[in-house]
């Protein structure tokens, strides 16, 4: 889970568990931090720069607001785990150990360059992952034009 924006993923992973008969565990990974690029070359502004302890604390509140969110829908065993290091080889580590079924992203938020760039968990799992990844769609993607996410062109479309 990055963030509270991946509620969706979150409740699409505990349905699948639950019909699978197995438990969820909803994982936040820390990654190394890295230096902000500061404006003009400049130093970075104050308050950018957050530790990892501050990262991991925020993480697991945002944890905790995902688990409740999905709980109606959740199995009997649902965890909350926060770890540090880099996404794709944590998030295999901890399947091989807690033995998991599948593992469950949400949608990336790069295109494919930017995805490269920014470490994205996809590539490594897809290529040195031991475990079916299951990519959950946004909301936007599922609702198309019934619902109130419809964008572009689509909307017009769906304007009465």
């Amino acid at each position: 889970m990055r963030d509270e924006h991946d509620v969706a993923c979150a409740g699409t992973a505990a349905w699948l568990a639950r019909e699978l008969g197995v438990g969820l565990t909803l994982v936040h990974v820390v990654p190394p931090p890295r230096l902000p690029v500061a404006p003009a070359g400049g130093a970075p502004p104050p308050g950018l720069v957050r530790s990892s302890a501050e990262n991991a604390s925020a993480a697991t509140g945002g944890l905790g607001r995902v688990a409740c969110a999905v709980a109606p829908s959740a199995p009997r065993l649902t965890r909350t785990r926060v770890v540090a290091g880099r996404v794709g080889p944590q998030l295999e580590r901890l399947a091989v150990d807690d033995d998991a079924a599948l593992v469950s992203l949400g949608p990336s938020t790069h295109g494919a360059l930017a995805g490269a760039l920014a470490r994205s968990p996809l590539p490594y799992l897809m290529r040195r992952g031991s475990r079916p990844v299951v990519i959950s769609p946004t909301p936007e993607a599922v609702l198309g034009n019934r619902g109130r996410f419809t964008r572009g062109r689509d909307a017009e479309e769906a304007a009465p």
